[in-house]
């Protein structure tokens, strides 16, 4: 067959290949962004007072919602 998988046919849930130690959940994820969110904040108001030395970078893309 071609074209995309069936439904039917993709693990789910627990049986999915990215579900890892059922740490994968959606609340797990959005309280990660929103932790993300706040850290990027932060090092961008210490950045803009001068609180480190030259200007402080996060590793990684930014959130979303940042």
């Amino acid at each position: 067959m071609h074209g995309a998988h069936r439904s039917r046919n993709s693990a789910k849930g627990e049986n999915h290949y990215n579900y890892k130690h059922g740490e994968a959940t959606k609340t797990a994820r959005a309280e990660h962004a929103k932790r993300s969110a706040e850290l990027h904040q932060l090092v961008a108001l210490g950045n803009e007072i001068g609180l480190f030395d030259g200007k402080a970078a996060l590793r990684g893309r930014p959130p979303k919602k940042y």
